[in-house]
């Protein structure tokens, strides 16, 4: 990807709920549309059918997005390759994460357990060389340890915004 390319964000159900939950509803319609309008907005299949089941304001925003642009949502036989690399993420960190001499349980340790989109989070970021947005220990070491760039909510509203969006972190 070369310098003046703009990368993709793949957000995963943890950012998607915090941006929710500390934008109005219209700085969230207007940051993610933003994104989604340049390409680069990437919300895996499995965030998207996690956030549907949560009845929280981002699950209509999110079905609305789908219908504007279908693209932002990745199915992961639409990507090649892209089955096979999930297959190995989830065979190598669903039930225990390594780093160092410490160990982690892995994805399928949360609620969701196998259920869980964490692993589509960071295959679909490493595939398409995005940079993930999370809030979530278990993708942002998984990230690390994948050699795939990652971010927490705050940072993608201050580069979607080129900086502190008005009223959003004020004291």
């Amino acid at each position: 990807m070369s310098p003046t390319e703009r990368s993709a964000y793949v957000l995963d159900s943890s950012a998607i709920i915090d941006l929710a939950k500390n934008l109005s509803r219209g700085k969230l319609k207007k940051t993610l549309i933003a994104l989604a309008k340049q390409q680069q907005l990437v919300i895996p299949e499995g965030v998207f059918r996690e956030i549907a089941r949560v009845s929280d304001k981002a699950n209509k925003l999110l079905a609305q997005l789908n219908r504007s642009y279908p693209n932002c949502v990745v199915r992961i036989h639409d990507i090649a390759h892209l089955p096979e690399e999930l297959q190995r993420i989830e065979r190598t960190y669903g039930a225990t994460i390594h780093v160092g001499n410490r160990q982690y349980a892995g994805f399928w340790g949360s609620p969701s357990g196998r259920k869980a989109a964490d692993g589509q989070v960071v295959a679909v970021g490493k595939m398409i060389r995005g940079i993930v947005v999370t809030g979530d220990q278990k993708i942002e070491l998984v990230c690390l340890l994948e050699n795939v760039p990652h971010i927490g909510w705050t940072e993608l509203v201050r580069r979607t915004y080129g900086g502190e969006p008005p009223g959003l972190f004020s004291a």
